[in-house]
């Protein structure tokens, strides 16, 4: 498989297809999602539940943090969730885990 990098240099940062990035704006503002796909200027995100990885969502680089983490892409919506459950859930996962 190719990986897929685009670097963003106004903000130095590089984005690569698999990573798990945070959404700085818009109505998902705070949501983790993992990049899917690089189209041109617009990284493609799914998160496998309001955003399959069949209809990624475009988001501008821009407005979206990345983490160092770097996975490869799941081949199921399914695995995709259970794969983001520890980022978008990370109090609850922390509380449960740790009680």
């Amino acid at each position: 498989m190719v990986m897929q990098m685009i670097e963003e240099a106004q903000e130095g940062k590089t984005l690569w297809v698999g990573q798990v990035v945070r959404s700085l704006r818009g109505h998902d503002k705070g949501l983790f999602y993992l990049i899917v796909r690089i189209d041109g200027n617009r990284v493609m995100v799914a998160d496998g539940k309001y955003r399959k990885l069949d209809t990624p969502k475009a988001k501008n680089p821009l407005h979206i943090a990345p983490t160092a983490k770097v996975f490869s892409v799941p081949d199921t919506d399914n695995k995709l969730r259970e794969l983001l459950f520890r980022f978008n859930h990370s109090d609850e996962y922390d509380r449960i885990n740790n009680s």
